[in-house]
């Protein structure tokens, strides 16, 4: 009411929800933080970082570099079944045959990695999007089913990004998809130099949003807020590297691969600079 020609928030999959319905009342786009990909949609879009690009790049990567047969271990939680949503259809797209998916509630991951086992010299590679938290548990199931990561390739998510994950030995030499961080640490030296704290992490997310509807309005002009403009193929590079909007509000990134080294992870193949 007050003239906005676009809302950038918020945050919460509810609060996303209730703002769409508002906004595109008014025909104007919002651009939220939500994970939940169940909220986006038309004239809805989502600018934070989803586990489905996560498993498009591992997968994908893991096609290029010869693996074709894979298993996976996935928790029951929302991040999860986030994971698993997407997953046959990322691998069929990339020529990858899934041998089985088992689902583990918390505490229970040792009777899923043992039905794995029947299986072990059938993969060559084992999807794992799990954490640090359970990084130790995973370990020992892995040990227990005879499921050997010297002999086959683990693969796992950004929410591998945990130092408890670079520690674990069974997770050693293991390949996960992420968001370059070199930008979100040239913005947190930039941030802490003027406010003496540290950003959170999603601050970069906002930032990318003002920056991208500051460019579009600029070279755009009055269409720089419609769908075809928002949802342009080219993307843009911000903070994070790589990005741009679907039709169907959610988002696409590049992403760069990690490998677990010694207590650390190092970069083993860049993220793209452009969408093919």
């Amino acid at each position: 009411a007050e003239g906005a020609s676009v809302i950038i928030g918020p945050l919460l999959a509810s609060s996303v929800q209730a703002t769409g319905s508002i906004a595109r009342s008014a025909n104007r786009p919002v651009i939220a933080f939500s994970t939940d990909i169940g909220v986006a949609g038309r004239g809805v879009y989502l600018l934070s970082f989803l586990p489905q690009s996560d498993v498009d790049r591992i997968l994908s990567f893991a096609a290029s570099k010869g693996k074709k047969t894979i298993a996976a271990l996935i928790p029951e939680s929302t991040y999860g079944n986030a994971v698993n949503s997407t997953l046959q259809d990322v691998a069929a797209r990339n020529g990858i045959t899934i041998k089985a998916i088992e689902r583990y509630t918390p505490g229970a991951i040792d009777p899923a990695a043992q039905r794995l086992s029947a299986i072990k010299d059938q993969i060559d590679a084992l999807f794992i999007p799990e954490n640090g938290d359970n990084a130790a548990s995973v370990a020992k199931a892995l040990s227990g089913a005879g499921l050997d990561p010297k002999k086959i390739q683990l693969l796992g998510t950004s929410a591998w990004d945990d130092p408890r994950i670079f520690s674990t030995p069974a997770f050693a030499n293991g390949w996960f998809a992420m968001p370059d961080k070199s930008g979100y640490e040239t913005f947190a030296a930039k941030y802490r130099e003027r406010f003496g704290s540290d950003p959170t992490r999603i601050a970069t997310l906002a930032y990318d949003a003002v920056f991208l509807l500051n460019a579009l309005k600029k070279n755009k002009g009055d269409k720089a807020f419609d769908a075809e403009t928002l949802a342009t193929p080219e993307g843009a590079i911000g903070l994070d590297g790589l990005f741009r909007f679907r039709q169907d509000g959610t988002n696409q990134r590049g992403l760069v691969i990690m490998q677990v080294n010694k207590g650390e992870a190092t970069k083993i193949d860049n993220a793209p600079t452009n969408f093919p």
